[in-house]
This record gives C-alpha cells, sequence and structure tokens, in this order.
C-alpha cells in the first residue's frame, strides 16, 4: 500500500500531474491560436497606414528640409489634426540609442499595446 491507486490503477499524483500539464497545453494552444489570429489581421487595427505616413513624410522633409524639429513638428502637427483623441504623442521625448557603435535617436509619435505585443513575439 505504497500509494494510492485511483480506479485505473493510475496513482492519483500522476493523474493530477497529467491533468495539469493538459490544462497548461490547451492553454498555451488557445495564446498561440489568438497570437496567430491577430498577427494575421493586423491591418484592421492600424489607424495610419503606410501611404499616408508616406504622403507626410514626404511633404514634411520638403517643407522644411534637412530641419528635423521642424519636420517632426510638421508630422506631428498634422496627424493630430487628423486623429484628435490622445492618439498622436505630443510631449516631444526624444529617446536616444547606441547599439553596435551605430548612434540614433527617435521620438514615438504613437504606439499601442498591440504594437507592443507584436514585437514580443
Amino acid at each position: 500500500m505504497a500509494s494510492q491507486a485511483s480506479f485505473n490503477g493510475a496513482p492519483s499524483s500522476q493523474r493530477s500531474w497529467a491533468t495539469s500539464l493538459s490544462i497548461l497545453a490547451t492553454i498555451v494552444v488557445l495564446f498561440s491560436v489568438l497570437i496567430y489570429y491577430l498577427d494575421s489581421h493586423l491591418e484592421d487595427f492600424y489607424i495610419f497606414t503606410p501611404p499616408q505616413l508616406h504622403d507626410l513624410s514626404l511633404r514634411a522633409i520638403g517643407a522644411h528640409g534637412n530641419d528635423t524639429r521642424a519636420v517632426v513638428a510638421y508630422i506631428v502637427g498634422e496627424l493630430s489634426e487628423k486623429l484628435p483623441g490622445g492618439y498622436v504623442n505630443l510631449d516631444e521625448e526624444w529617446i536616444f540609442n547606441n547599439a553596435g557603435g551605430a548612434m540614433g535617436a527617435m521620438y514615438i509619435i504613437h504606439a499601442s499595446k498591440l504594437h507592443l505585443i507584436e514585437r514580443i513575439f
């Protein structure tokens, strides 16, 4: 009587282990299906289209040339006019990066949780 056996002969601790493992596997599969679905329908969640942003950036560079601050102000101003409601970050916070010997700076104009999830997975 070393271990308690269930009606099918398997010890109850092994059965609970197998149950926990199958629940975990089911959760992982469902989460993977959700991520795959969201990834295949990303265009439905975008509020800016690449052609719109390309046109806007060309107009901003055409108007202000090599003046980065003026180009960014032009882009942010136009985007915030077209999409009121807090979609565009109006706090000019520059992020500096030095990776692999290349130094760069960026100003995040718009980001969402979906973009973060997309970059993690």
